[in-house]
């Protein structure tokens, strides 16, 4: 990893690949104030590019509706792809939520291991 940012509930890095890579911190609870600074955080890392994000949910144990509109919202407007990584029942039901009702715009898939959404990220990358 590169460069990282914290913020009250996750660690954002950019890592050497150019994903980046959004991990909440365990027992995180996300409002809307905490998604503004954790979009805030990743602009930061992205600067300019539009961002390839990996988002490793499972830490999250409750992301409240005005937090998932904001950032399904911003997604679509600073986001190329994403990718959720989801390891247990409440981060796959956070996953969709986030898909299946703020129904971002931009291409948005569910995985259960690093590896794959990463590969995924990276595959179509000079597509997009």
């Amino acid at each position: 990893m590169t460069e990282c940012q914290r913020t009250e509930s996750a660690t954002i890095s950019r890592l050497d690949s150019g994903v980046v890579l959004f991990e909440p911190h365990s027992g995180a609870r996300i409002g809307q104030e905490q998604a503004v600074d954790n979009n805030h955080a990743i602009s930061t890392l992205a600067g300019d590019a539009p961002v390839l994000l990996i988002a490793r949910i499972g830490g999250i144990v409750h992301m409240d509706r005005h937090a998932r509109e904001l950032s399904a919202r911003y997604a679509d407007d600073h986001y190329r792809k994403v990718a959720l990584v989801v390891g247990n029942p409440m981060s796959r039901m956070l996953a969709g939520f986030f898909v299946g009702l703020n129904k971002p715009t931009v291409p948005t898939r569910t995985f259960s291991d690093d590896a794959s959404a990463v590969a995924w990220l990276l595959e179509t990358r000079s597509d997009t």
